[in-house]
């Protein structure tokens, strides 16, 4: 389960809190939410990540490969394993 809620935008950037699991089942939906926010035009999103409470590495990784998302995003986190994790997975994080 994936819960995406969205906490705030400025000119073409827009702040967005996920919660719950990164897995083959619910990486589809934060695409889609990607997408729609680049249809937006938003240029950036940051992904309050500190609700994330289980990532299946691979499924991350298979994902990134497969279908980049096109909008540049970057997980935000304050959670020491949750940053390794994600920045072993290859994507940008940014500690707070």
């Amino acid at each position: 389960m994936i819960r995406l809620s969205e906490l705030g935008c400025e000119t073409e950037r827009v702040w967005v809190k996920v919660e719950g699991t990164l897995t083959r089942d619910t990486l589809p939906i934060l695409a889609q939410s990607l997408a729609d926010q680049q249809q937006r035009g938003m240029r950036e999103v940051l992904l309050m990540a500190d609700g994330v409470v289980s990532i299946d590495r691979l499924a991350l990784e298979a994902w990134l490969r497969e279908t980049p998302p096109q909008v540049e995003f970057c997980f935000v986190t304050s959670r020491v394993v949750l940053h390794q994790l994600l920045t072993s997975c290859g994507v940008r994080v940014v500690s707070t």
